[in-house]
């Protein structure tokens, strides 16, 4: 019908993994989401710290998504989120997307523009040459989904 609810748990586990101050990446995860024909909502829930940061159990990420056929098997697509991160607010961010989905005979194509506002003295990363990478930076992405 128009109407759907979705509940679960996520458990991430990264077996050995730590952070350089001993913690562990892993993280369960609840979630709540609510959809109505072209709109979803979803907020999850960090029951344990996440992923790695000390003290941040409660953090949460809401989901706002937003899909509609517009031609016959031509979808446009929006998405915005919210992440927060209990003690840890200089990490916080939102992030968006906005593209088109094209359904070729049960393989989906689909082009998509992503942006966060993440900080980048945060979500910089550096690689063995010492070249950086703005992780948080816009980008175009280019995918192709086949469900079986």
């Amino acid at each position: 019908g128009d109407f759907g609810v979705d509940m679960g748990l996520l458990q991430y586990y990264y077996p050995g993994a730590k952070t350089a101050a001993g913690d562990k990446y892993d993280t369960l995860e609840g979630y709540a989401g609510v959809t109505w024909k072209w709109l979803s909502a979803k907020y999850s829930y960090a029951f344990s710290d996440f992923f790695g940061a000390p003290n941040s159990d409660g953090s949460g990420y809401l989901d706002l998504g937003f899909n509609m056929e517009v031609a016959p098997k031509l979808n446009v697509i929006a998405h915005y989120g919210m992440q927060t991160i209990k003690n840890n607010s200089a990490a916080e961010y939102n992030d968006w997307k906005v593209g088109l989905t094209y359904d070729l005979k049960g393989w989906v194509l689909g082009a998509a523009y992503i942006d966060t506002d993440a900080d980048s003295a945060v979500y910089t990363l550096a690689n063995a040459q010492g070249k950086t990478k703005d992780l948080g930076g816009s980008t175009i992405v280019l995918s192709v989904t086949k469900t079986f």
